[in-house]
């Protein structure tokens, strides 16, 4: 029903009201007055991005008041199409949510789980499609593998979605690609040869390696809006390498700081995500701020679990890169139980 309100206010915003060669009759606009108050004064979804369309027609008193302003009884209809636009999407803002792409071989659905959290964390509406399942907010939609591109359509098909998470596999990415053209934030795990790929159905892509995979998962960093981040692990080889393909920026996350990777890339002024002395630590170029101790993150088993440690690293990362106030993400991590 917001939706059709919506259509209604960019209706009769973005067309000028113009006379009719016949008069309408007074019972007929009364009609049409009542009816769009109807549509416009039923309750909306609660923390939807339709309150703020909501919230123009209130600030006009009523719906008499609003539609004289689109069509003044003397004058020039006034541009209340730009003013509502202008009121959903402020300046500095593209209208663009959030939106964490994850891929990899293996810890996929554990830094979709911690991103999930953490956007829920600021407020927004978030909804997340990984092989645990579909949900948006505290609503459960589907249980088991959801990892899907059907289910990610789906998931960015709702108009309560306000942030969204999206866990993709090798095979799913091979077999239908992603749901989505664009994203703010791609993460890749690490990349790791099965035999799985080794199907018959995918036969034909030859892959013999790990190395070989690399032109799968780089799909997830060529996706990342030009002012948005791909956040990769460096531990592996295989996804470093994927950076030169990023559509955006590069965060790099690794257990060693002393990689050359690491290193290489902080003297070129970028960022990464690392640990020392037990604590997160967030480097760009030569400035670092530890974040927390990992000790404290209940899922890294008191800071000595490493592969858990990446999953936090990752998921820290992204959280980085949609700007989240330091204190939100070391709360978050530290609030989050498996």
């Amino acid at each position: 029903m917001k939706i059709r309100a919506l259509f209604i206010v960019l209706a009769l915003a973005v067309f000028p009201v113009v006379a009719q060669e016949e008069a309408v009759s007074p019972e007929r606009a009364q009609q049409i007055r009542e009816r769009y108050e109807q549509v416009l004064t039923r309750t909306p979804m609660q923390d939807s991005a339709f309150d703020r369309v909501y919230a123009s027609y209130l600030e006009a008193e009523g719906v008499e008041a609003w539609v004289a302003k689109l069509k003044p009884a003397e004058g020039e209809p006034q541009p209340v199409g730009k003013v509502i636009l202008d009121h959903m999407f402020p300046e500095g803002e593209n209208g663009i949510m959030p939106l964490v792409g994850i891929t990899g071989s293996e810890g996929t659905t554990m830094v979709a789980k911690l991103v999930f959290h953490l956007l829920s964390l600021r407020g927004l509406k978030t909804g997340i499609a990984s092989t645990d399942g579909l949900a948006i907010g505290n609503r459960h939609l589907r249980s088991g593998n959801c990892a899907t591109w059907e289910d990610a359509r789906r998931l960015l098909l709702n108009c309560e979605v306000q942030a969204a998470v999206i866990e993709n596999s090798g095979m799913e990415i091979i077999k239908n690609g992603l749901a989505y053209e664009k994203c703010t934030v791609g993460i890749v795990t690490n990349i790791i040869y099965t035999d799985e790929m080794k199907r018959p159905d995918i036969a034909y892509h030859d892959f013999e390696e790990a190395a070989d995979l690399v032109k799968v998962y780089r799909t997830q960093a060529d996706v990342v809006l030009k002012d948005g981040t791909s956040v990769l692990n460096a531990d592996d080889p295989n996804v470093a390498e994927i950076a030169q393909y990023s559509g955006g920026l590069v965060t790099l996350y690794s257990l060693d700081s002393n990689s050359p990777a690491i290193v290489e890339h902080l003297e070129a002024g970028k960022r990464a995500v690392l640990v020392e002395n037990g604590k997160l630590v967030f480097a760009e170029g030569s400035v670092k701020t530890s974040l927390c101790d990992l000790a404290e993150v209940s899922i890294t088993e008191n800071g000595s679990n490493q592969e858990q440690i990446r999953h936090v690293m990752a998921a820290a990362g992204a959280a980085w890169a949609l700007d989240f106030p330091l204190d939100l993400i070391q709360t978050g991590l530290e609030a989050f139980k498996h």
